[in-house]
């Protein structure tokens, strides 16, 4: 099973999709549209904050309800120094596939309920890192960068007691 779900992952255009769970599965008690206004409302001046404040943003895009201008991004300094170090620039896919790969095998998910729990919660965090990562890109960011950028919003997303809560309801 690891070595399949490995390989549709780095195989497939979006690495989201390779999971084999949809986004945004059913809550039971909630809806993404409240999950999106709750990150959002996690603004207070810290660059996590703002993190996620961008996936609160991202997923009510992607549910149609409009963008709003891209925000602050505190964090870009870091980046800055980091691209400076490196030579060869990867694809933005190549850099979101490795980061859904080690959320898998670092088993942490466990933590959090099922296989097919941890997939659906993935997948939806991996769609927002794609579509933040594509924000960011259009505003000029080198697509390696501005998916490094993008596994950070989703990484500190999941790491947030906020998103523990979130994952609860996730209806299996």
């Amino acid at each position: 099973m690891e070595t399949e779900l490995l390989a549709a992952i780095d195989r497939a255009h979006l690495p989201s999709a390779a999971l084999g769970a949809a986004p945004m599965p059913r809550l039971d008690g909630l809806r993404w549209t409240d999950v999106a206004h709750l990150l959002r409302s996690r603004i207070d001046g810290s660059a996590c904050g703002d993190a996620l404040a961008w996936a609160g943003d991202a997923l009510l895009g992607l549910l149609g309800e409009g963008r709003r201008p891209a925000r602050r991004r505190p964090w870009s300094a870091s980046f800055d120094r980091s691209q400076s170090c490196v030579s060869r620039e990867r694809t933005g896919r190549a850099v979101v596939a490795d980061w859904i790969a080690d959320e898998i095998w670092s088993l942490e998910w466990t933590t959090r309920g099922s296989f097919a729990v941890a997939l659906a919660e993935l997948a939806t965090r991996a769609l927002v890192a794609e579509d933040v990562a594509a924000t960011i890109e259009r505003a000029g960011a080198r697509p390696d960068r501005a998916a490094a950028e993008a596994v950070l919003v989703a990484e500190l997303t999941g790491a947030s007691s906020l998103w523990r809560g979130i994952v609860a309801h996730i209806h299996e």
